[in-house]
């Protein structure tokens, strides 16, 4: 019994030790998208992002990519306070899997963000059908316009 509670008082120190910790630099978290969810289904046809700042926005973009399926895509919980969440369409593709979607830029009146490149061993996973993939993100809240680079 001694050993389990030493064992258990250690793992909640090493929790809160870690939990403490940074893994970002300072001064990056402005610049920070974190990838929520994922879907091949549900996209727009062309490729584009769409902001959203609010709850409200969140539930009708759902109920749109929600009206062929059953059981839906859950909504996930923001705090719209502190985040807002950037919609990334990638448009008509065959390709499975979504680029990975990072901050380019950071300007005084807009953030620009582009999708990474797709590299020559990302072609081989093609698809026969007809995709419209998207991908959900979040970043700390700002008042700057939200841009993709689409070169």
């Amino acid at each position: 019994m001694k050993y389990c509670l030493y064992s258990l008082l250690v793992f909640c120190i090493s929790c809160n030790c870690y939990k403490g910790k940074s893994q970002q630099k300072p001064g990056s978290q402005e610049q920070e998208l974190t990838l929520i969810i994922s879907d091949t289904y549900g996209g727009e046809e062309k490729e584009g992002v769409l902001t959203i700042r609010d709850k409200k926005a969140l539930n009708a973009f759902f109920a749109k990519i929600n009206r062929t399926r059953k059981p839906g895509l859950a909504v996930p919980q923001i705090d719209f306070d502190n985040d807002l969440v950037i919609v990334y369409f990638m448009g008509e593709t065959r390709q499975e899997e979504l680029p990975v979607l990072s901050v380019q830029e950071l300007g005084e009146e807009r953030v620009i963000i582009s999708p990474a490149n797709i590299t020559a061993g990302d072609k081989e996973k093609i698809n026969s059908a007809l995709l419209r993939p998207f991908g959900l993100y979040i970043m700390p809240r700002t008042g700057k316009e939200v841009v993709l680079n689409k070169e």
